[in-house]
Parts: C-alpha cells; sequence; structure tokens
C-alpha cells in the first residue's frame, strides 16, 4: 500500500531495520539522514538510543543507551552534525554520528526555571548563520534561540490560541533545499499540536 501522491509517495517496507545485534525496534520518536543516507532512529521504547541503519535497513551502530530519557527531537544538519532533544532530561545535545556529545544545552535532570530553558524540549534544529533553535514544548510554550557557543539570545512564545501564542510547540519546520529548521532569511517556523494544529512563522528577531 501506497500513502502520499507524486514526489511524495511512501510504502511500508516489511522486515525493515533488521541484522545481527538490531535492537528491536518499539516507540520510534523522531527519523533523520545523514550526508551518507544512513538512517538515525532515535528509538524511545524499550530502549532509549540512536539506532542507525543504512538505507536498506541494515543495523550498523548504536548510540547513547546510557545517555537518554525521553528521546524526543532528531535533526541533522548539511554538516552531520545530530541534534538530539531529550524531553526527559530537559536537554539538547548536539552530537557527532558516532555518538560523541559536542556541545549540551540545558542541564540534564533539571528543568528550567519559567519562561527559560528547558521543560520538556520537543525538537532542534540549525538556522544558516549558525544558530540553534529550539522548540520547549511540553512545559514552557516557548522557542529559544541559541548563539553557536550556546549563549541564550531570545526566547519568546506563551500558552495561548494567539498569534506569537502556543499550546504544544511541538518541532520547528522549513521550505528551505536543505531541510533547516529556518529559512534563507533566519525565519523560523514553528508547528504545533494538540488544539492548534497549526503553523505559525516568525521573523528573526
Amino acid at each position: 500500500m501506497a500513502l502520499g501522491t507524486r514526489g511524495y509517495a511512501y510504502q511500508v517496507v516489511d522486515g525493515w531495520g533488521h541484522g545481527p545485534g538490531c535492537p528491536k525496534l518499539g516507540l520510534i520518536s523522531a527519523v533523520g539522514v545523514d550526508s551518507r543516507d544512513q538512517v538515525y532512529l532515535f528509538n524511545r521504547l524499550p530502549q532509549p538510543a540512536v539506532l542507525v541503519c543504512d538505507r536498506e535497513g541494515h543495523f550498523l551502530r548504536s548510540w547513547g543507551e546510557e545517555l537518554f530519557t525521553q528521546p524526543h527531537g532528531l535533526w541533522i544538519s548539511p554538516d552531520d552534525r545530530v541534534f538530539v532533544a531529550d524531553s526527559g532530561d530537559h536537554t539538547v545535545r548536539i552530537c557527532t554520528t558516532d555518538g560523541q556529545v559536542r556541545q549540551t544545552l540545558g542541564t540534564a535532570g533539571q528543568s528550567g526555571a519559567p519562561g527559560l530553558p528547558f521543560n520538556q524540549p520537543t525538537w532542534a534544529g540549525l538556522s544558516p548563520p549558525g544558530e540553534t533553535f529550539v522548540s520547549d514544548g511540553y512545559g514552557q510554550y516557548r522557542v529559544h534561540r541559541f548563539a553557536p557557543d550556546g549563549g541564550l539570545l531570545r526566547s519568546w512564545g506563551e500558552k495561548g490560541p494567539g498569534p506569537g501564542q502556543f499550546a504544544l510547540p511541538h518541532s520547528l519546520v522549513v521550505d528551505s533545499p536543505h531541510g533547516l529548521c529556518v529559512d534563507s532569511h533566519g525565519d523560523p517556523y514553528v508547528c504545533e499540536v494538540i488544539s492548534q494544529g497549526r503553523l505559525q512563522k516568525f521573523a528573526r528577531l
């Protein structure tokens, strides 16, 4: 059975995700693909970890078994940095493709104060100028923007149905050749779930 239309048609591949040592696939919260067409599965259950397969589904490696609490968002930059949002321990980590942590935003196991990073973040991605945008969805109803060195530049949003307010900012998306979290002008698009079910675009400030 195929789903979708034209250039966006998909079908189920039975048995994808297999091979010696392949962990059991359970609740996959996010999927990303690197420059070598390797597929990264952010597995929440039964064991939190990043599972890596080739494009045919052969298992290659896993990492993060002792690192993640509640995997949520995973996004891979054009230069193969892996951005992972862990809503369980209130962090965003930027990792290499083999799981080495290069930068951590937030404090593991500690939620931020009201309005500050993070309280169960959901997604993170990189802008063309090298800034990181994070949707801080379950506890903060905020979006945060960070400098390349990890310094917080700006936060915005609050709970509500109006413009600039959020029900649950769940991810950041873009209309861009590289699938970045903001467009070529640096304007973030924020996708919400729950009651709002809408997409908001913000000017980069």
